[in-house]
């Protein structure tokens, strides 16, 4: 199968957040790159198909895209990316 990213990503396993419809559940980012990501979670049927992730090691927060659905897999692609502040990441975490 012929990989159709415009760029690579680099697989790795951060834990995440993702925020979808008024939800807020725990995710494992599985790869990652500059344009997208690759996260699972326990139960998909809640993530709308757009959605903010939290990434606490990074310093990130990007607003995705739901690109394509595997099981409990999500391909996202990025849409926007911000840093974010070790502190505003210890908010997001407790708000």
């Amino acid at each position: 199968m012929q990989d159709k990213r415009s760029e690579p990503r680099q697989r790795i396993v951060l834990q995440g957040e993702i925020i979808s419809g008024g939800l807020r559940m725990s995710c494992a980012i599985r790869d990652i790159s500059d344009r997208g990501a690759r996260v699972s979670v326990v139960t998909p049927f809640h993530v709308t198909d757009c959605l903010t992730l939290l990434i606490p090691a990074r310093h990130k927060l990007a607003v995705a895209r739901v690109r394509c659905r595997k099981g409990t897999h999500l391909g996202l692609a990025f849409t926007s990316v911000a840093e974010i502040t070790p502190d505003s990441a210890a908010q997001n975490q407790v708000a």
